[in-house]
């Protein structure tokens, strides 16, 4: 019976696949688009293929919005997904209140716009057959998440097809550069982190010397680049290492992962900005896995204070030019190692904070915002 069940979730998946391939392509000719610099730029169209809610790369669509609107623009944010427009707006009110813009479903693609701009690599193949200046943003190197290799070359094809990419940080830029063949236009934006929504929360970290108990929260989602299996079987270990030490590791997980052991930790789903920052507060560590482009999570715990977990194999160190967190490999005892280090030695984690405080000193989404908005200007300068 299992192995019916398996049979048949891999020929759905497989099935449903297809028809995503065989949807965003048929009417692909994969000739580079002809960007022509606009006379004039007042309606700005920004393609999604879906609006999720608690989702920080929408959320970061929805500020980038905001700050265009605030410019001058007029911007419509428009999901291909089929979502109603209730759905479509309530989820974009709890990623992001207050934001600018109107939301509108895939019907919306007819009118006319001045600059198109494709949020991920599926939205490209629909921006490419929209009138406009044509604009990337670019939040990851989005093959990297594609497991099979069709929708890995197709992801890879759009950083070929000629639209004038922004990259959220220099990483993803990188990653064009180095990966792909093409000669196309790539600017770049600071990757920034939200000031007023996460502040400084005062901590005693001379007193992790003294502590018996700690409160470990964990960023995680069922996604490769999160490292879904691996954390978890380093995190048993870890927890293993610090009971035979007569110290409790206490681990909550959140951010949408499934299938976490009552043994292991708390699984606490997906949480809102406000439970984000009385997290952090009560927490003494906090670990996110940033394998591609960096997650906003790290700049987000740094910025209350806590001491953060990221992987040395990944991107933070990118990022971050001076010590900034506990860089650990997939090792659970290198990981287990280096916490007991900081907890013998707070100094350490005294250190690492100032150090990330003066990395993220000139971030802010405002900032950032503003420099995607002056690339649009300059379209007409």
């Amino acid at each position: 019976m299992k192995k019916m069940v398996v049979t048949y979730l891999r020929k759905h998946k497989e099935k449903r696949i297809k028809e995503q391939i065989t949807k965003l392509i048929e009417k692909e000719s994969f000739e580079d688009v002809r960007n022509v610099r606009p006379a004039k730029i007042e309606k700005i169209a920004i393609v999604t293929s879906y609006v999720a809610a608690h989702a920080g790369g929408m959320t970061s669509i929805l500020r980038i919005g905001t700050a265009l609107e605030k410019n001058g623009f007029s911007v419509t944010y428009i999901a291909l997904s089929g979502q109603s427009k209730k759905e479509l707006t309530e989820n974009a009110d709890i990623n992001l209140k207050n934001y600018r813009g109107k939301m509108e479903t895939k019907e919306a693609l007819e009118e006319n716009y001045d600059v198109v701009i494709a949020t991920d690599w599926k939205s490209v193949y629909t921006v490419t057959q929209m009138d406009g200046y044509k604009i990337y943003f670019v939040q990851d190197y989005e093959p990297y998440f594609c497991e099979d290799g069709e929708r890995y070359i197709l992801a890879k094809k759009t950083y070929e097809l000629g639209l004038h990419m922004i990259s959220l940080g220099k990483w993803n830029k990188h990653e064009i550069e180095r990966n792909v063949d093409c000669d196309t236009k790539i600017s770049y934006v600071d990757f920034p982190y939200e000031r007023s929504e996460y502040h400084m929360v005062e901590r005693d970290y001379e007193s992790y010397k003294n502590k018996k108990e700690f409160e470990f929260v964990v960023y995680l989602k069922q996604a490769g680049r999160r490292l879904p299996t691996i954390i978890p079987l380093m995190l048993e270990k870890v927890k293993k290492r610090f009971e035979e030490n007569q110290m409790k590791l206490n681990i909550s997980f959140y951010g949408g992962i499934e299938d976490i052991p009552e043994e292991l930790g708390k699984n606490l789903g997906k949480l809102s900005k406000a439970e984000l920052m009385e997290l952090y507060a009560k927490a003494d560590f906090g670990m996110v896995s940033s394998m591609t482009n960096i997650s906003l999570v790290p700049y987000e715990m740094l910025a209350t204070g806590l001491p953060v977990v990221e992987f040395k194999d990944g991107t933070f160190p990118y990022f971050f030019d001076k010590e900034a967190a506990i860089l650990t490999s997939f090792s659970a005892d290198d990981l287990y190692t280096k916490m007991k280090e900081c907890i013998q030695n707070p100094e350490k984690l005294e250190q690492m904070h100032k150090n990330a405080m003066q990395c993220m000193e000139n971030l802010s989404w405002d900032a950032t915002g503003q420099q995607f908005a002056d690339i649009i200007k300059s379209l007409i300068d």
